[in-house]
């Protein structure tokens, strides 16, 4: 049965000083699979996610990833090993384009130059495959900020992620936008990666469930 599993959080915990953040908290996701997480402010989601991605350390418990005893040195270290997380907080570089956005420090080159041509026609099969109909070429500002947040998600899948978390990604956004973001979701993880959707929102957790 473990090995159904992409990633498991057994008996993790974490204290800041008196205040238990996180108390031997167990938790699972399947590949192909949206994972809700719900809760207010404060509950300990984005404790455990920065868990996961190294940003904070475990007092006790332990993290598996495909099988695997899992820990990130942080979130450079978690992409390369296959776990993208998506805040909601973005910094997109305006003036770049969506495929210089997609493949930023990973662009095709031709010697010492930037191979433009070819990094803008594996970004355009890229959207087309996820249905985002935005030419690779267009720049980040002309962009609403459900697509700037689409193209982070499709930038993590880019990465060869197999698990992708979600923080928040629609708070901001009115209830098209937001379905957009969750129809994105749901066609990644369709394509067997894992999603843990992070949301202190009940509704929205229940669009989910209804997809």
């Amino acid at each position: 049965m473990a090995d159904q599993f992409i990633l498991e959080c057994k008996g993790v915990s974490k204290s800041f000083g008196g205040t238990h953040a996180l108390k031997n908290v167990d938790f699972r996701l399947k590949k192909g699979e949206v994972h809700s997480l719900l809760g207010e402010n404060g509950a300990g989601k984005s404790t455990l996610m920065k868990i996961i991605i190294g940003l904070y350390r475990a007092d006790e418990g332990g993290i598996f990833f495909d099988g695997q005893p899992y820990s990130a040195r942080g979130p450079a270290d978690a992409i390369a090993k296959g776990i993208s997380m998506i805040h909601q907080e973005l910094n997109p570089e305006p003036h770049l384009s969506i495929a210089e956005s997609i493949f930023l420090n990973r662009e095709d080159t031709k010697g010492i130059f930037l191979n433009k041509r070819a990094t803008n026609e594996k970004a355009q099969k890229i959207l087309d495959n996820f249905g985002f109909k935005k030419r690779a070429v267009t720049l980040m500002e002309d962009l609403t900020l459900a697509e700037a947040q689409m193209v982070e998600i499709i930038r993590a899948v880019s990465c060869n992620a197999k698990v992708i978390i979600m923080d928040e990604p629609t708070s901001m956004f009115n209830v098209e936008d937001a379905a957009k973001v969750l129809q994105l979701a749901q066609t990644i993880a369709a394509k067997g990666i894992g999603i843990i959707y992070i949301s202190h929102y009940l509704e929205e957790i229940r669009q989910i469930a209804d997809r």
